[in-house]
């Protein structure tokens, strides 16, 4: 059975418990979006009796809070971490008004993660390509915006960790490679490497900001460099797209995560050792040794099916990647899957004719 994410999150909390709960022992909440997160913290005292999941001091609407990309720029600026100067744009009665004094080129993005949707990530060089975002944000039921100073991007990067609400632990970094065509803003292809040469300031300050939240659970932060800096971008109170690189090289947050929340039993000394000791089996997570490029053939899929890659393309991609997210030798029915979509698209008429056109256009 799977939950339609149009039943809102009413129909999530009746669909866990229902569905998910066990009288037993208290299953573990995992989750992989802002919608499911934003819905798990919001309704904690009904939850709580069922399962066991990430929280901010199990304050209801804590993590709502912190998904205010504002709030994180503000915290991330007070601890000593670069940010691009924004201004905060909400829609009147009817419509967004631009306000005097925005700089361009400039970057807008919706001012909260969740239902922020990524239509609205885009450069604007004038006032003109500021307003067409404006009214895709009207048209989406965007209420803020955030309009930040625009900076050239020599390179993307982000962290995965997990917190014990006092205790951080980051084991790598992710560099992106390939952004997807079809979806802006999730990486196709990136690059995991260690934390070596990161560590003394910048993942300093992403445990401290971390820290200073009291979140507890598995995070991921995207940043930037430009001109020689790291920028703080973003900060998501769940797990990332890009985990799976994490846990095939060895370092399980899930485990982690899971290990810590139902056993108890790791105090804060114990959570230090473990990452200390550089642990690196599939049911520990320890530090990334080495460095590997990973694929995300769901997202790889949906580039081809658009017409936004070529079969070749899209080959060369899979062909050039160590770490791959549905293909795996033990786990086989993921990849059994998606090569039923790819022949079912491949021989579908109208995908042809598509294909066909893009080719006379160019």
């Amino acid at each position: 059975m799977l939950f339609e994410r149009s039943e809102g999150r009413e129909g999530l909390v009746k669909f866990l418990i229902s569905e998910c709960a066990n009288k037993s022992q208290k299953a573990v909440l995992v989750p992989t979006s802002d919608f499911s997160a934003v819905t798990i913290d919001e309704n904690q005292k009904i939850l709580k009796e069922y399962f066991l999941f990430s929280h901010i001091h199990h304050t209801e609407g804590a993590v709502s809070h912190w998904m205010n990309k504002m709030t994180q720029k503000e915290l991330a600026s007070k601890i000593g971490l670069n940010v691009c100067r924004a201004t905060i744009l909400r829609k009147g009665e009817k419509q967004f008004a631009i306000p005097s004094g925005i700089d361009y080129p400039c970057f807008t993005k919706p001012l909260a993660s969740i239902g922020g949707g990524k239509r609205c990530l885009k450069r604007c060089d004038s006032e003109k390509a500021l307003a067409e975002v404006l009214v895709i944000a009207e048209k989406s039921n965007i209420e803020e915006l955030l309009i930040e100073e625009y900076i050239r991007i020599e390179k993307e990067y982000a962290v995965l960790g997990f917190s014990d609400g006092n205790d951080v632990v980051i084991p790598g970094i992710i560099q992106f490679i390939e952004g997807c065509k079809s979806h802006p803003g999730i990486a196709l292809k990136g690059e995991i490497k260690p934390i070596t040469g990161y560590e003394e300031d910048t993942i300093r300050l992403f445990k401290q900001l971390i820290q200073e939240i009291g979140f507890v659970g598995i995070f991921d932060i995207d940043f930037v460099e430009s001109g020689g800096k790291f920028y703080f971008v973003e900060l998501n109170l769940r797990i990332g797209g890009s985990a799976y690189a994490v846990t095939k090289m060895g370092c399980s947050l899930p485990a982690m995560y899971v290990k810590f929340m139902t056993e108890k039993s790791i105090s804060h000394t114990d959570l230090t050792d473990y990452t200390d000791k550089q642990i690196v089996t599939q049911d520990d997570a320890g530090y990334v040794q080495s460095t590997k490029t990973y694929l995300n053939e769901r997202m790889l899929l949906d580039d081809w099916m658009s017409g936004k890659r070529s079969t070749f393309e899209c080959i060369k991609l899979f062909r050039s990647s160590d770490i791959h997210f549905v293909c795996d030798g033990d786990d086989p029915r993921p990849q059994e899957r998606i090569e039923k979509e790819f022949v079912r698209h491949l021989i579908n008429p109208r995908r042809i004719a598509k294909r066909i056109k893009c080719v006379i256009k160019k």
